[in-house]
């Protein structure tokens, strides 16, 4: 099975000197060697499995895994307060044109009103972000990351 890739004009590609020599080599070998097998592997760090990508606070699945957790939400004054996640309601809905991404609410409870601006919120998992919530004390977010699709 051949894959073939496109290579577009911004995307990063990092090939060592080193690498395309071996490359070049492996081919050779596999070339002019009748019957040669050859094992390609990667360099101990490469082959190291990734660390997990953090969550993103703007991503559903994110919030979803948070219910019933609490995340802390700081003013630009400094106050802070602490709100509970108690719903996630996913309002993306079938469209005849081609988009992407997601739409979602995130419901969160307060002890004491929250007024209405956007809070430094820290989440569990996610660390720090922006975040706009509207006001009182039953307060959600609107995160819309739905956007047609390129072609």
């Amino acid at each position: 099975m051949v894959r073939l890739m496109a290579i577009r004009p911004d995307d990063d590609i990092h090939v060592t000197r080193r690498g395309f020599l071996g490359f070049g080599a492996a081919l050779t070998t596999v070339a002019l060697v009748p019957g040669a097998a050859v094992l390609l592997t990667a360099t101990p760090a490469a082959a190291a499995p990734a660390a997990p990508a953090k969550p993103s606070p703007y991503n559903l699945a994110s919030w979803e895994g948070l219910l019933q957790s609490s995340v802390v939400i700081a003013s630009s004054t400094g106050a802070s307060q602490t709100l509970q996640v108690i719903r996630v309601t996913n309002l993306t809905q079938a469209s005849t044109a081609k988009m992407t991404g997601e739409v979602f609410t995130v419901g969160f409870q307060a002890e004491a009103p929250v007024a209405p601006g956007i809070y430094t919120v820290t989440a569990p998992g996610m660390g720090r972000f922006p975040l706009y919530l509207g006001g009182a004390t039953a307060t959600q977010a609107l995160v819309n990351r739905r956007v047609p699709a390129t072609s």
